[in-house]
């Protein structure tokens, strides 16, 4: 019988010595050991412990092929205490080789339920890529459109200022202007005033007392009072129509420039109103795309989380049945392998006992030989000297034999147990188990003692008679 070590590499042969076994109890024990060699080859990788219990094994093993037991029961013993380790070894294993599938088996459903997880955060990491793609694009839009607006409104401020910048222009023509009518007033008063002072004047000094005075007549004084009122009326129509003109050229300008900034503010309302807008439409849409990759990323998650918790049922009710499976396997083993040690143990128990019996018939024997051995001694010292030719006649007499010989002689003629036993067990016809010369009983003639196979007590009978 060869053991092969799968991880150490070695061979190591064990012959067994069963030749005194029957057939069907050799084929147990043979039957036995392969199938602890095969558990314990496929245990070996999983136990340090099997390993060099195996080595140790393999070394004894190959002890028992080069040298040979004493006894048949010895080498049984041996053979075991080998198998009792192994079982004992195997059966401290089991429960370790059974946690380390459990958790082989925890580790696979965690190791796949992993994989689903990164399967679906890859997923969703090019959903959100997509996602930042789009935005970025929409982001390249907004910032088009802002620096069109941007110009836009520069554009718009540059005429805006341009405009103001002309209106100043204005203004300040129309400041030269009534700068220039005031002076004109001015010019017009001071020849009024002139005018007057060209007029004579009465005036009584007292250098002057002895000229007489001078009295106008009453048209010169309407017609000076009139001159005066002329150019006063002619002054201030002039006066009014400048402040009239100047109020409306400033108010023209203002309004002007009212109007352009409120153009100015028109306008950057409606820029503003529009980025506000398209910023709101731009985070509208994000807002609207999160909500609809949130909401399919949450339905792919509930699928992919029920598709998890579904792998990890089955994989649980495999492992039950899996378990189960062991369990009944095992189970089967083990009634197996006690049916054959109780098998075993009885066909051991059989042969002890029939080793008993053949070793007690043995006894029995040797002690009957020795009995009849001391009979015939007797019975040759009992006969008479007349006997003698008789004696010389027969080569074959004991008496003719040496000592030794004509030991093995008697032993041999008077073996009825062991001779009738070998006629018994080979199925022989009736087998003559000794014949003694008819001179030792005074020339009466041989008489043959027979044991009749199917005849045990013929033999007793014979030695009876005899």
């Amino acid at each position: 019988m060869h053991i092969i070590d799968k991880d150490l590499g070695r061979t190591s042969a064990m012959s067994l010595t069963t030749n005194s076994l029957s057939p069907a109890t050799q084929s147990d024990i043979l039957g036995i050991l392969q199938r602890e060699q095969d558990r314990a080859v496929a245990l070996l990788s999983s136990s340090p412990s099997l390993a060099s219990l195996f080595v140790s094994y393999a070394n004894r093993a190959a002890a028992l092929e080069t040298t040979t037991p004493s006894t048949e029961a010895g080498e049984w013993e041996t053979l075991k205490n080998t198998i009792s380790a192994l079982q004992a070894e195997i059966g401290k294993l089991k429960p370790e080789n059974l946690y380390i599938t459990e958790r082989l088996e925890v580790a696979k459903a965690s190791l796949e339920a992993s994989r689903c997880q990164i399967a679906s955060l890859k997923e969703a990491n090019a959903t959100q890529e997509q996602d930042i793609d789009f935005l970025r694009i929409d982001l390249f839009k907004s910032h088009e459109e802002y620096d069109r607006l941007v110009k836009d409104s520069s554009a718009q401020e540059d005429a805006l200022r341009s405009t103001i910048s002309e209106l100043e222009v204005q203004r300040a023509e129309l400041n030269e202007t009534i700068v220039q009518q005031q002076l004109k007033i001015s010019r017009l008063e001071h020849q009024i005033f002139r005018g007057l002072s060209d007029l004579p004047t009465p005036t009584r000094t007292t250098e002057f007392a002895d000229i007489p005075e001078c009295h106008m007549t009453g048209d010169e004084t309407a017609k000076v009072d009139e001159a005066g009122e002329h150019t006063e009326q002619l002054a201030t129509k002039a006066f009014g129509q400048g402040e009239r003109e100047a109020e409306e050229r400033g108010e023209r300008i203002e309004r002007e420039a009212r109007e352009a900034r409120e153009a100015q503010e028109q306008a950057e309302k409606e820029a503003k109103e529009w980025a506000e807008k398209a910023v709101r439409e731009f985070m509208d849409n994000i807002a609207e795309r999160k909500a609809k990759r949130k909401a399919e990323r949450k339905a792919e998650w509930r699928a992919k989380k029920e598709a998890r918790e579904q792998a990890k049922r089955e994989v649980k009710e495999r492992a039950e049945r899996e378990k189960a499976e062991r369990e009944a396997s095992k189970q089967a083993e083990r009634g197996a392998r006690e049916r054959a040690e109780r098998d075993g143990k009885e066909k051991v128990e059989q042969e002890e006992a029939e080793r008993g019996e053949e070793e007690e018939m043995a006894e029995k024997g040797a002690e009957e030989k020795a009995d009849r051995e001391t009979k015939g001694k007797k019975l040759f010292a009992s006969t008479p000297s007349t006997w003698g030719s008789a004696i010389r006649k027969d080569d074959n007499h004991p008496r003719n034999l040496s000592q030794k010989e004509q030991k093995n002689e008697w032993a041999s003629a008077w073996d009825f147990d062991s001779v009738g036993k070998r006629g018994e067990a080979s199925g022989s016809p009736p087998i003559i188990i000794s014949s003694i010369p008819g001179g030792v009983l005074g020339g009466v003639g041989k008489f043959d003692f027979v044991a009749d196979r199917d005849s045990p007590g013929s033999a007793e009978l014979a030695r009876a008679t005899w």
